[in-house]
């Protein structure tokens, strides 16, 4: 689970209160699965499409995986510039551009990836312990990817006691703890992805990263009173992003270049979200109850990818810096 969809999910709420009706039953009809019998052209063949990265030359998951220092323990990071995640990106008063966070954990030679995650969220029972239900799911590593434009993997600190680690988060997936619907991290019965990783790490004897601030907008204040968050800190994913520690970085859609920009894009966003400033700048909600980007924001994005997949250079910061000048140019000052 991720802090911006729980977060989108009160501003849906709120957008949407008095509506008596949000989708048409004849539209809901039209969109409602196929029945037994009835016409599906779109079923998946059972069997696994081998996963090929984009970033790395073409090659195949199994050669990559092969070749780099995997190793149980590690730091999981996804970045995702989809409406809810931006939510969390700009909603604490630090930049840090990943928006979700889990362990690597080798099984039998597979890389698995344990994280906190969370259902659908039950707008009518927000506040409560029923809006939100969830756990610690395990995925392959390879369906991370897959479902991630960008997924990055980090060391933990070398003060980690890898054994107490594993050990840690293999009782914590045995005992299903249930997902926190209200980000307390003084109370570890319940967890969120930040928070998991970080009583794991204390678990093991090593020192998490001090908790990022909130940010002091009137958004994510109303937000915060609508889910009742007493906490003014979040153990936000992008903490756990050493670049001294960095591993590796995978994509399946993006080439090394758009990598580097795509990690780029959230600061130029982060850097013009003012304290009064509103979502709905950059994010629109749908007839639906739905959300998406704003076009201004999805047009920035796509002139960002196209600009780097051909660009001379993957360097971090010549990248950055080559997305920041851009964005001065495609944003207006006012």
């Amino acid at each position: 689970m991720r802090l911006g969809f729980y977060f989108a999910a009160a501003i849906v709420m709120a957008t949407l209160t008095g509506c008596s009706s949000i989708v048409p039953d004849y539209v809901a009809r039209e969109f409602a699965a196929p029945r037994p019998f009835e016409p599906n052209h779109y079923i998946a063949v059972e069997k696994e499409i081998p996963l090929v990265l984009a970033s790395h030359d073409g090659k195949s998951a199994d050669e990559v995986f092969s070749h780099e220092a995997l190793s149980s323990g590690q730091f999981v990071l996804t970045s995702d510039l989809s409406p809810t995640n931006l939510v969390a990106t700009l909603g604490v008063r630090q930049y840090l551009p990943y928006s979700h966070v889990g362990f690597l954990v080798i099984e039998d030679g597979v890389p698995f990836v344990y994280s906190m995650h969370s259902g659908d969220v039950d707008v009518r029972k927000l506040g409560t312990d029923g809006a939100l239900v969830g756990g610690i799911d395990r995925e392959s590593l390879k369906k991370v990817i897959r479902s991630n434009p960008v997924v990055s993997i980090f060391n933990p600190s070398p003060d980690a006691d890898r054994v107490k680690l594993i050990a840690y988060i293999k009782n914590a997936y045995a005992q299903h703890i249930p997902f926190d619907p209200f980000f307390d991290a003084e109370d570890h019965s319940r967890l969120y992805c930040g928070e998991f990783i970080a009583v794991a790490l204390e678990h093991a004897g090593a020192h998490p990263p001090r908790p990022v601030l909130l940010r002091n907008n009137a958004a994510i204040a109303y937000i915060s009173r609508s889910l009742k968050i007493h906490d003014a800190y979040f153990l936000s994913p992008g903490l756990f992003a050493d670049p001294a520690r960095h591993v590796a970085t995978f994509s399946a859609v993006l080439n090394q270049n758009q990598i580097a920009a795509y990690l780029a894009v959230p600061r130029e966003l982060f850097q013009r979200f003012t304290d009064d400033q509103r979502f709905g700048a950059l994010i629109e909600i749908q007839n639906n109850g739905g959300t998406k980007l704003r076009p201004s924001i999805r047009e920035f994005i796509s002139q960002v990818l196209s600009m780097a997949r051909f660009a001379k250079t993957s360097d971090p910061e010549q990248m950055a810096e080559m997305v920041h000048r851009f964005a001065g140019k495609f944003f207006s000052d006012d």
